[in-house]
């Protein structure tokens, strides 16, 4: 099969995005310059959640009264945010880990397979100013990698291995690995045992940041990665979806239930809610991306690669599926697309992403 390559590598010092003032469309041609990390201190959060949090801004304006549409959620945010890199982390998974801490205030979630047929998630915050504890943190594999690359993201771990290493180094993204570079910015919680108690929250963060110096903002080949509706709208489909199932694998079979009244899915994994022990919330999503792709194995650790050169897939919202195809454009971004060709606008909100192993025998993904 033919794998994802990536050609473009980013060497010497990191050219960052400028924040812009005032309203309406960024220009393209902006010029780009080096951004101290200084600038970390001076952001502050007003926590636009939702439209019903942002009581004067009109939907269809890009800005307004301090705000922009979210990247990563198509929802209003603070728009100090504005070309901000979000922060990518590898959660552990496994139930031996959980609680999980923290990833509730993630805005999108990624879950593939790893060795043994166990999962990790990649968590995506756009607000990483306000993590008060994050756990298990956990290390990393190259297809994770690609994906914080295709986000241009920071990118948060603790430990890899030789490929991730490999990847890591030729993509030159910045990474804190508490294993290698970035000792300061986790801590182990005592009072859970090892490998599972790695942690960090905003203040460690920012001090690793710091030390590395990584500028804050990203560079001049970010693409966004999402296509957002600038309303709920619904699918219209006929395909419902009131409860979705995706088994990963012979360990774990997660699986979605959809709540009509709030509009969302709650997620369950290990026959229990999946919570945030934080908030004792659990996980809910206003969307559900799944992805096939190719996995294969690719040493005698039982590691995997997984072919992200595009594939078939279904998106998920509102109690009902479509079909849709994705792609790695121009090896730099994720791009969904649906059956017509037009590229895939998902509804205002959280988006939890599964990548299903399409070489399994059998159907990996039930919608009932």
């Amino acid at each position: 099969m033919k794998k994802n390559k990536i050609a473009l590598m980013l060497t010497g010092a990191m050219l960052v995005t400028a924040l812009m003032g005032g309203c309406g469309k960024k220009d393209e041609t902006t010029a780009t310059t080096a951004v101290s990390t200084e600038s970390i201190a001076e952001l502050t959060v007003k926590n636009v959640a939702s439209m019903s949090d942002a009581e004067g801004i009109e939907i269809g304006n890009k800005k307004k009264d301090g705000c922009i549409l979210s990247d990563y959620t198509g929802e209003w945010i603070d728009e100090k945010f504005e070309n901000v890199r979000p922060f990518a982390f590898m959660i552990n998974n496994v139930e031996d880990s959980l609680p999980q801490y923290g990833i509730e205030g993630a805005d999108v979630i990624y879950e593939f397979k790893v060795e043994g047929g166990i999962t990790r998630l990649l968590a995506v915050f756009q607000d990483w100013y306000n993590i008060e504890r994050l756990e298990s943190i956990r290390s990393s594999r190259h297809y994770y990698v690609y994906m914080a690359y295709y986000l241009n993201a920071f990118y948060g771990h603790a430990g890899w291995s030789p490929q991730a290493s490999d990847t890591i180094a030729a993509l030159g993204i910045p990474f804190l690995n508490y294993g290698a570079n970035a000792y300061m910015a986790f801590d182990r919680d005592n009072s859970r045992e090892a490998p599972h108690n790695v942690y960090t929250n905003t203040e460690m963060l920012q001090e690793g940041i710091e030390a590395l110096n990584y500028g804050i903002y990203h560079d001049p080949r970010y693409v966004k990665p999402f296509a957002f509706n600038e309303e709920e709208t619904p699918l219209n489909s006929g395909k419902k979806a009131v409860k979705v199932q995706t088994l990963m694998s012979g360990y774990t079979h997660p699986y979605f239930e959809y709540d009509e009244k709030e509009k969302v899915y709650y997620r369950f994994q290990f026959g229990d809610k999946h919570i945030d022990a934080n908030t004792g919330n659990q996980l809910k999503f206003k969307n559900i991306l799944i992805m096939e792709a190719a996995y294969s194995t690719i040493d005698d650790y039982g590691r995997q690669d997984v072919d992200l050169s595009g594939g078939k897939g279904w998106y998920v919202s509102d109690g009902e599926y479509i079909p849709i195809t994705w792609a790695c454009e121009n090896n730099n971004n994720i791009v969904y697309y649906t059956e017509d060709g037009k590229q895939l606008k998902m509804n205002p909100g959280k988006t939890f992403i599964s990548v299903c192993d399409s070489t399994d025998s059998e159907d990996n993904v039930i919608f009932e």
